[in-house]
């Protein structure tokens, strides 16, 4: 599921805000910090409904949010972390300097392989990447 978010550049920062969900917006120097940030407050906010037994809306299509001028829209992902999920394994044939890569920047992390690619994917996701 992705809900709608309107890009703004307020300066030296951008600000990112869900037209579905009043009052719930982010802020970051970069385009790609005020989305994670955005990620973040949304996943918190519909916890927070949930939670308090509050409906959490329907995210509108694109095509219907009307865009003020000086925004850009983009979608942000909800992501549910669920404990116990059951996982899959896939048998992927990557390019060695791709699968180098990989084990750079999971060991810079101090990550496995498994948790940096997991992380990866995530982050690209929630950027709408």
């Amino acid at each position: 599921m992705r809900y709608p978010a309107l890009i703004e550049d307020c300066g030296e920062e951008y600000e990112v805000s869900f037209p579905d969900l009043p009052g719930c917006a982010a802020r970051g120097s970069s385009i790609e910090d005020a989305l994670e940030n955005a990620h973040d407050a949304l996943n918190n906010l519909l916890d927070e409904m949930e939670a308090q037994g509050d409906p959490v809306p329907e995210p509108s299509r694109l095509e219907d949010v009307e865009v003020p001028r000086g925004r850009a829209i983009t979608s942000v992902l909800v992501v549910r972390e669920e404990p116990g999920k059951p996982s899959v394994r896939l048998n992927l044939k990557i390019d060695l300097e791709v699968a180098n890569i990989i084990e750079s920047e999971a060991r810079r992390r101090g990550m496995s392989r498994k948790d940096y690619i997991t992380w990866m994917m995530k982050t690209l996701a929630r950027m709408g990447a």
